[in-house]
């Protein structure tokens, strides 16, 4: 840019105001509810994932519900309200996740845990 003038009169020393405005508009997306409880579901679901123990002889394939109901059969026989209480808010929330959800939110939420807890 160079040296700053050196004489500069008080007529041209004033002060300049530049407004500047975004030629690209860009219209940033609000996660929406459901979004936010898929959020919400898997920091539920995480932690108690890995304070349940691992399920010996099972021969079938078992989906995160049926893991859940073994986690309140857990829960039940050590006396652990806390954890019940999180199974159920869970429960609810994928019961809530699949009344609004598309199939597809609902199989990469299963995935995103996976993921997490792998």
């Amino acid at each position: 840019l160079g040296a700053p003038p050196e004489n500069v009169s008080e007529e041209d020393d004033r002060e300049i105001q530049l407004t500047l405005t975004n030629r690209f508009e860009v219209e940033v997306e609000e996660e929406t509810e459901t979004q936010k409880l898929i959020a919400e579901t898997k920091e539920l679901v995480i932690p108690i994932l890995r304070l349940l123990p691992i399920i010996q002889n099972t021969t079938q394939r078992l989906t995160l519900v049926d893991i859940l109901e073994h986690g309140t059969k857990h829960a039940t026989e050590n006396n652990n309200r806390d954890l019940s209480n999180r199974i159920r808010q869970v429960l609810e929330n994928l019961g809530k996740i699949e009344k609004v959800s598309k199939e597809d939110e609902h199989e990469s939420f299963i995935h995103d845990v996976a993921l997490e807890v792998a």
